[in-house]
């Protein structure tokens, strides 16, 4: 499993403008995301990304970074703190938006970046226990490594059970540009601000014998950021 990589995002102070966010509290928001990267630390081998775009630079951790300095590393950014030119990603609504720049950015600069073919998104609130069983299950890591249009066992890109949510979205580093591209206007070059369906879309363009589809995996009883609702599954 040692060309995938996660990247998990977290925002630990909201942007004000934001819509469709429910928890708010900067320290219940960060006690979700440490007990989940604990997890993803503890239970299980995989290299992890933290990106985090509001300043925060996880100082809980400190010990976790030294521990686990061959595979873990985190990446911080002030969204606020944009220069003019990325300035629209502070004043829009869609938090989609900012995630994936988020994503780009950790990519981009990540100190994994030359070693991976597959980099898995995952919101950081949630820790998938079975998740490495089931990529270890479908051979991700040898299945991803050389694609081919030719070869329908490859696997170019992953998504969630529920087609419509986007807690868990990855794919080949080659198609990042696509799947994870920053641009959310729709097919009339107007702005759509849910990046759910954006991902959606971009991964039905794809050939479906090479897109991974996961199983509905049981979670922790964990709260939503975006509405009041509690999920045991994603």
């Amino acid at each position: 499993m040692d060309n995938i990589l996660i990247i998990l995002t977290s925002t630990i102070t909201i942007n004000s403008y934001k819509h469709y966010l429910n928890q708010t509290d900067p320290n219940e928001r960060l006690n979700c995301y440490l007990k989940s990267v604990k997890q993803w630390l503890e239970k299980t081998s995989f290299k992890i990304c933290l990106v985090e775009n509001s300043g925060y630079t996880f100082p809980e951790l400190s010990d976790y970074l030294i521990k686990y300095n061959d595979r873990f590393e985190i990446i911080t950014f002030d969204e606020l703190k944009h220069p003019p030119e990325l300035q629209h990603y502070i004043y829009n609504c869609s938090k989609g938006a900012s995630e994936l720049f988020s994503i780009n950015y950790a990519y981009n600069n990540s100190k994994f970046k030359e070693t991976v073919q597959f980099i898995i998104k995952i919101t950081a609130r949630y820790f998938i226990e079975s998740f490495e069983e089931f990529l270890k299950n479908n051979n991700l890591s040898t299945r991803c490594n050389n694609i081919s249009i030719s070869n329908n066992n490859d696997i170019i890109a992953l998504r969630q059970f529920n087609r419509q949510r986007c807690e868990i979205v990855g794919c080949n580093t080659l198609l990042i540009p696509i799947i994870f591209n920053t641009n959310m206007s729709d097919i009339y070059g107007l702005f759509y601000p849910h990046v759910e369906f954006l991902y959606e879309n971009r991964i039905n363009l794809l050939n479906k014998d090479n897109i991974l589809i996961c199983d509905k995996f049981c979670i922790d009883p964990k709260p939503m950021g975006g509405i009041d609702c509690i999920v045991t599954d994603l």
